[in-house]
This record gives C-alpha cells, structure tokens and sequence, in this order.
C-alpha cells in the first residue's frame, strides 16, 4: 500500500498502521509540501507486521499521540527544514523488531517520553545530523537501550534536548554518541 499527502493535502485519522498484513505487508507513506499535514488522533505505527516506511519531506507535518517505529522492520525519514513529526506520547524506535529514525537536513522531531530499542531482540537506530535538524524530547524519560540494542548518534550541528531523565542502556546496550 502507499499513501502520499502532497501540496497542502490533510488527512486526519484515528490511529493509523503502515505495514500490518498477515505474513509480510509492505507500506509506504509520504507526507511532502508546506501545509501538508497528517493527523494521526491515536498511535503512528510504521513496520508493524512487515517492511513499513515514512518520508516527511519539504515542510511536511505528522502529528500523533504517540508512535512505534519497528514492530518488525520500521523507516522514518524527516528531511528538510520545516519538516516535523510531533508526537504527543512516546516514540519508540525499534519495538519488537528493526527500527529506524533519521532526521535530517534541518527536520525536527518533539516526543513527550522516547525508547530506543523497546524489546528483548529490538534493534533502533536513530540518527539526528545537521545544522538546523533537532530531536527534542519535551518531557519524560528517554531509553536508549530498553531491553534491545539502541543506538542514538547527533552529529554534524544537529541538536537533542532531553528535559527529562536520560537512561543509556537500561535492561540490554545503549550507545549515545
């Protein structure tokens, strides 16, 4: 399946999966363009029961209440200034599976709690690179390292800001660098 939200589009949802089939779905999804926006009222799930991606791209917006990145294998891309995803809960990466997160180019990410690499065999990466790109956790702990190997890497200008505790490695490996 594919959905793609481009030139100001808006959808508007309860909780929304990409990538939920029995066996192995593939789903992509792309929000593109200044005044494109995707409210998702209920979780975001990107890779549930399958390959699962979502690009945020050229000042495209994603809100939702929370989101889960990975419950097999999950690909989040947030790309170009003006470019967000606001989650009003927890953003896990990894959370039972292969998780990945790169915000980049002047993207930005907000999450109220976040967990890198959730279960026993999750893996979540996640990546925050360049000037003007930022993560910033509002409030709540951030987990890198939950019970799976999490890996969060800020590099080349780019900014995370945690206001709440920050655990690296908590029950399996975490690495920050």
């Amino acid at each position: 399946g594919t959905l793609l939200i481009q030139s100001g589009g808006v959808l508007t949802n309860a909780a929304a999966t990409i990538a939920d089939g029995h066996g192995f779905s593939t789903g992509t999804a792309t929000v593109t363009g200044v005044g494109s926006l995707w409210t998702s009222n209920g979780l975001l799930t990107v890779g549930n029961v399958g390959l699962g991606a979502l690009g945020i791209e050229q000042g495209g917006t994603v809100t939702s209440v929370g989101g889960s990145i990975g419950g097999t294998f999950g690909r989040v891309t947030v790309t170009d200034l003006g470019s967000r995803w606001n989650t009003a809960g927890q953003l896990t990466v990894g959370d039972s599976g292969a998780g990945t997160l790169t915000i980049q180019a002047g993207g930005a990410v907000t999450s109220l709690g976040a967990l890198i690499a959730n279960s026993p065999g999750s893996v979540g990466n996640a990546t925050v690179t360049d000037v003007g790109t930022s993560w910033t956790n509002a409030s709540g702990t951030f987990v890198i390292g939950g019970s799976g190997t999490g890996t969060l890497t800020v590099q080349n200008g780019a900014m995370f800001s945690q206001e709440g505790d920050l655990v690296i490695g908590q029950s399996s490996s975490g690495t920050l660098s």
